[in-house]
């Protein structure tokens, strides 16, 4: 069956390229075009494999880069920036690529700074070093993209309870991260091996 997951950025239904589907068809064997969900060779969701998404904790001159959700379960809220990979992609380059596509900020993703895992789903969140650029909207899945104030933002009831534990995290003098190794796996290249240690 074709996927009947409602994109509000897209309004139609079956329109769900780079979209997480909702858990009613979570799941379920579907056809589906999103990019990063993994599929079997005729297409379908492979149900025993996580799926993949990335953020950065971008702290820049005292200020942490947060949206504002226009959906799900944090519509309302701020939360560090991030999404889902892209097939093929790495999770640095997927937190980067998230981050640009959703504030207008270029960043560096330096350490990994925490791993969240669900039953269905592995996150990474990588601290990253701003680059340039003026946060702004992406119009679609989140409505306001700022620099908050760190304390503000571990104040507000507005910010997500985890982005204000991974910022506590990152703020830690102790937290040193974990950075990606130079070593690359004789049988892979660099652009699709990597540790982090």
């Amino acid at each position: 069956m074709e996927c009947g997951y409602h994109n509000p950025c897209v309004g139609q239904r079956g329109a769900c390229e780079n979209w997480y589907m909702n858990s009613a068809v979570y799941g379920a064997e579907i056809r589906c075009n999103v990019i990063g969900l993994p599929r079997n060779q005729e297409g379908f969701f492979m149900e025993n494999n996580r799926l993949l998404s990335a953020s950065c904790v971008v702290i820049h001159e005292g200020c942490v880069l947060l949206v504002k959700h226009t959906y799900g379960a944090v519509k309302g809220k701020y939360l560090i920036p991030g999404g889902f990979s892209e097939l093929l992609e790495m999770p640095q380059r997927t937190a980067e690529r998230e981050v640009l596509e959703e504030t207008n900020v270029t960043v560096n993703a330096e350490k990994l700074v925490a791993v969240r895992f669900t039953e269905k789903e592995v996150w990474c969140i990588f601290s990253a070093a701003y680059v340039s650029g003026t946060p702004a909207s992406d119009g679609c899945e989140n409505d306001e993209a700022i620099f908050m104030p760190v304390e503000e933002a571990l104040a507000s009831e507005l910010v997500v309870e985890t982005t204000k534990v991974i910022i506590r995290a990152v703020q830690r003098a102790d937290k040193s991260g974990l950075a990606k190794s130079t070593f690359v796996n004789g049988r892979f290249t660099k652009d699709n091996w990597q540790l982090f240690i």
